[in-house]
C-alpha cells in the first residue's frame, strides 16, 4: 500500500548519502539488550550500511553504558546520535534514553518524545528510514518491544524494504541465534549493494514471504492498529477492527471510525485530536473512549495513543497509533477501589475494638499480670474472628454458629457432654454486629470456665438460638449455665456484663438480659439480623 507519506518501492531513494548502501534501524528494548549485542558482534563491516537503533518500552534508563558496551563488540564506528549530524557509512547510532531518533533524508534528528508518552521511539524510526531509504531501508525489531514497532515494520514493508524480527519462524530464539539475525542483515546488504537478478528475486520472495508473516502477527494481537493522515484522517486500519466494532475497513477510514464511539465521548475525543494536530511543539495524541462491542454488544472502553512522524522541519506527516481494550482493567481497578475503601473501614473498626478493649480492660483489672492476661486472651479471640471474616467471599456473612465454636474453641471448651448447642446453621451475622457480639460471647465463655459451667465437673452449658419476625429479623440468643455452685459473693464482671447490658444494646440495637441464679448464669440477648 502506498501513499504520500512513503517513495515508490520500486524507485531508489534519491536522498541517501552515496556511500550508504542501506539503512538499517534497530528497535530494542531492556530485555533484549544482549541479544543486540551479540547481533552487533556478529555484523561483518565493509557493506556500506548504516545503523540506527532506537530504544523502546518502558524503561529507557537502562542505555547508560551501551555506548561503551556496544563499541567493545564491534568494529563498527558507534556514537550517540547527534541532531543534525550527517549520515556515514559502517556507523552505529544510538538514540539517548527518552529521545525518538528519525532519519531525515541524509542526516539524523533527535528530539524530545510527545509529552506524557513513553514508547512510540521504534515506530517512529521505522516510518522514517522506510520514507529516506524505500527499498533500501531494513527494519530489524528484537524481543521484548510486544506490540511497539509492529506499524514501523509494516511501513517498511509497504515502501519495499526488509524487515528481520524474533516473530519470523526462521529465528525462534534470537538470543540463542545473533549470527543468523547478523547473517539475514548482511544478506539483505548485500542484496541491496548487486546481487545478480536471481537473487534480488530471491530476496523480493524473501520480503513477502516476511510481510505475510507480519500481516498474520498484526492480524493475531489484541491491540487494533492503525495510521493516519497530519490530519488526523484514518488511512489504515488493522483487520481486528471489524472483529471488535463490527464496521467495514473502508467504512472506517477517515472520520468514520468515530461512528463507532460512544456519543458521550465524541466532544472530547475531537477536542484531543485537535489539540494534537494543531500543535506547534512535539506532542502526542492521547484518548480514553469507548468503542462499540460487536461480539457481547455495549461498549468497551479503549485506550488509544498515537505518535506523530514529522520531517525535518517539524511538520507532521502522519500518525501511528494503537487501541488497547482497557476494559478489563478499569473493571478491576473499580474492584480494588471498593476493597481498599472496605479494608480502611474494617480498620478503622477494628482499631475502635482494640481502644475500647484495651481501655476497658485496663480498668477492671487488679494489676498489670492481670491486664497482660486479660487483654492477650481478648486479642487473641479478636484475631479469631478476623480469620473466620478473611475466608468468607464477597456474598457472604460469619455464621453464628461458627462464632460460637469458635468463643468455645478460644477457652479450651467444645460442644460435647458439657456443652450443647441448639439452633439453625444458616444464621448470617452482619459484619458490623460480628466482632462486638464475639467479645460478649468470649466474655461468657471464659467466666463460665472461671466461675461457672465449663469449670464445675457436674455443670452444663447450653446455647441456643432460633430467628424470629421478618423485615428485620432478629436472633434471638439463650446462654444458660446449670450445675453450678455459685458462690455466696457474685463474681466481678467488669468488662463482660458492660458490654452485654451496655454496649451491645447502644451498637447494635440489642435487646439484653443478664441473670446470676443460684445454678448458674442465665443470659439472653436479641439483635436485629
Amino acid at each position: 500500500m502506498n501513499d504520500a507519506s512513503f517513495p515508490d518501492p520500486t524507485k531508489d531513494p534519491a536522498d541517501l548519502p552515496p556511500e550508504v548502501t542501506a539503512v538499517i534501524g534497530i528497535g530494542i528494548s531492556a530485555i533484549s539488550l544482549a541479544s543486540f549485542l551479540a547481533v552487533l558482534a556478529a555484523i561483518k563491516p565493509g557493506h556500506g550500511g548504516a545503523y540506527l537503533v532506537a530504544i523502546g518500552g518502558e524503561d529507557r534508563k537502562f542505555c547508560a553504558d551501551i555506548l561503551a558496551r556496544a563499541a567493545a563488540v564491534t568494529s563498527l564506528k558507534v556514537a550517540m546520535a547527534e541532531d543534525g549530524a550527517r549520515l556515514l557509512p559502517e556507523h552505529v547510532y544510538i538514540a539517548g534514553p527518552d529521545h525518538l531518533l528519525t532519519l531525515e533524508a541524509d542526516h539524523l534528528s533527535v528530539r524530545d518524545p510527545p509529552a506524557g508518552e513513553t514508547t512510540g521511539a521504534v515506530d517512529t524510526l521505522f516510518a522514517s528510514i522506510a520514507r529516506a531509504g524505500g527499498r533500501h531501508a531494513v527494519a530489524v525489531l528484537l524481543n521484548g518491544l510486544h506490540a511497539e514497532g509492529i506499524v514501523g515494520l509494516r511501513a517498511v514493508q509497504d515502501c519495499g524494504g526488509l524487515t528481520i524480527g524474533e516473530w519470523d519462524p526462521g529465528f525462534p530464539d534470537i538470543r540463542d541465534t545473533p549470527d543468523r539475525i547478523a547473517a539475514e542483515i548482511d544478506r539483505c546488504i548485500g542484496s541491496l549493494a548487486g546481487l545478480p537478478k536471481a537473487g534480488l528475486r530471491k530476496a523480493e520472495r524473501a520480503r513477502q514471504d516476511s510481510a505475510a508473516r507480519l500481516h498474520s502477527l498484526m492480524e493475531g494481537l489484541p491491540q487494533l492498529f492503525w495510521r493516519a493522515d497530519p490530519r488526523g484522517l484514518w488511512t489504515w486500519v488493522c483487520p481486528q477492527w471489524t472483529t471488535c466494532t463490527g464496521q467495514p475497513l473502508e467504512s472506517a477510514l477517515g472520520e468514520g471510525w468515530q461512528i463507532q464511539a460512544h456519543p458521550d465521548d465524541l466532544d472530547a475525543l475531537r477536542k484531543a485530536w485537535a489539540a494534537a494536530t494543531g500543535a506547534t511543539e512535539t506532542q502526542g495524541f492521547a484518548a480514553d473512549f469507548r468503542l462499540m462491542d460487536a461480539t457481547e454488544g455495549g461498549w468497551r472502553w479503549f485506550r488509544t495513543r498515537a505518535t506523530a512522524v514529522r520531517d525535518c522541519d517539524g511538520k507532521i506527516i502522519e500518525w501511528l497509533g494503537t487501541s488497547t481494550d482497557i476494559n478489563e482493567l478499569l473493571s478491576l481497578q473499580e474492584q480494588q477501589r471498593a476493597l481498599v475503601g472496605e479494608l480502611q473501614h474494617r480498620t478503622r473498626n477494628l482499631l475502635s475494638v482494640v481502644r475500647q478493649v484495651s481501655q476497658r480492660t485496663l480498668k477492671s483489672a487488679r494489676d498489670l499480670e492481670d491486664f497482660g492476661r486479660r487483654f492477650r486472651d481478648r486479642l487473641e479471640m479478636l484475631a479469631r474472628v478476623q480469620g473466620l471474616l478473611s475466608d468468607l467471599d464477597g456474598n457472604s456473612g460469619l455464621g453464628f454458629d461458627a462464632l460460637v465454636q469458635a468463643a468455645l474453641s478460644a477457652v479450651g471448651a467444645d460442644s460435647g457432654k458439657s456443652v450443647s448447642l441448639e439452633g439453625p446453621l444458616d444464621v448470617s451475622l452482619r459484619p458490623s454486629a460480628v466482632q462486638l457480639l464475639a467479645m460478649a460471647l468470649h466474655e461468657l465463655a471464659t467466666n463460665a470456665v472461671q466461675h461457672g459451667a465449663l469449670g464445675s465437673a457436674a455443670g452444663h452449658l447450653h446455647i441456643g438460638w432460633r430467628i424470629e419476625g421478618n423485615a428485620p429479623s432478629r436472633l434471638h440468643i439463650l446462654w444458660r449455665e446449670t450445675g453450678v455452685s455459685m458462690p455466696g459473693a457474685e463474681p466481678a464482671w467488669g468488662q463482660g456484663r458492660e458490654l452485654i447490658e451496655r454496649a451491645l444494646p447502644y451498637q447494635l440495637d440489642a435487646a439484653t438480659t443478664f441473670r446470676t441464679g443460684p445454678d448458674g448464669i442465665l443470659c439472653t440477648i436479641s439483635l436485629p439480623i
